[in-house]
């Protein structure tokens, strides 16, 4: 297995951290970057369910969701993800991004290939930063999905940042935008199982650096989607882990429930930022699963 890229360079080639042995394709995304997709189907026998679609939050890559991606198939439910620009097997530098939104547009570039095999009544899934890109993708409503899921939805930041950085991001903004700095993320922020933080240590694919420039790209795109609502009548599951030192995640909450969309939360009182890779996620899963047959039969 190799070791982590350079600092600012390209994400590592390959997939060999992911589970399974789903179907890989790619795409082209904006601006002539190679993304890496996946589908995986769901086990023999499961009764079928609605495709989830998957996206991942900063500096890890569709890998990181091994749990969540055996429940979901397990229940019946195909699943498609792909390594966003800068992560995984993608291309892009580690922590660079000229635009936000060219992360919403690998969306629909990733989930509109035919390799996807998408139908009515797929679920937009996104975590953390993927949170804030779903939630941009449903604004903009390029296309029509059957229910939406927000994990943790980096729509405000909790983690301080450190005075320092906020006194040489103006300038950073001006003279080296693409000049990345280690994010302070820590496997404790993450989650409380050992094998989980464990796990993420010697992933190869796995990156701690954010550039100015992506830091203000999000920020923007924080308050688009603030000022923004969801598409009407929407099925929409928060997922709010109650100890999540990295995102605020009380102001997501407040704002979805604020939208014309159909919301419903999923409170794990106990959980850090990914509750789908914490202690305790069987009764989440269970929660989610419950959710999405709901919605089915609606």
């Amino acid at each position: 297995m190799s070791g982590p890229s350079p600092v600012g360079g390209r994400s590592p080639r390959g997939g060999s951290l992911l589970p399974g042995d789903p179907d890989r394709y790619e795409v082209s995304g904006r601006r002539g970057t190679r993304l890496q997709a996946y589908r995986w189907e769901p086990r023999e026998g499961a009764l079928p369910r609605p495709a989830v679609f998957l996206v991942h939050g900063l500096g890890e890559h569709a890998g990181r969701y091994a749990p969540l991606l055996e429940a979901l198939l397990t229940a019946g439910h195909p699943v498609v993800a792909f390594d966003q620009r800068g992560h995984g097997a993608s291309d892009g530098r580690r922590g660079v991004l000229r635009s936000f939104d060219h992360l919403v547009d690998d969306v629909f570039t990733v989930a509109g290939a035919p390799q996807a095999c998408l139908g009515p009544g797929s679920v937009l899934f996104g975590h953390s930063l993927g949170g804030l890109v779903a939630i941009r993708a449903l604004q903009r409503g390029d296309r029509s999905w059957g229910a939406a899921v927000l994990s943790a939805p980096w729509l405000a930041t909790r983690m301080p940042v450190p005075l320092w950085k906020r006194a040489v991001r103006p300038l950073m903004l001006r003279v080296a935008p693409r000049w990345t700095l280690p994010a302070g993320v820590r496997g404790e922020h993450l989650t409380r199982d050992p094998e989980r933080q464990a796990d993420r240590a010697r992933d190869p694919a796995v990156h701690d650096r954010v550039s100015a420039g992506l830091a203000a790209q999000a920020e923007r795109a924080q308050q688009a989607a603030l000022h923004g609502t969801l598409p009407r009548d929407l099925p929409v599951l928060v997922i709010a882990p109650g100890e999540d030192p990295l995102t605020d995640v009380p102001v997501a909450v407040e704002w979805a429930r604020g939208t014309e969309a159909r919301v419903a939360v999923t409170e794990v009182p106990d959980a850090r930022h990914e509750p789908h890779n914490d202690r305790g996620r069987e009764a989440l899963f269970g929660a989610l699963l419950e959710w999405l047959a709901s919605q089915a039969r609606d």
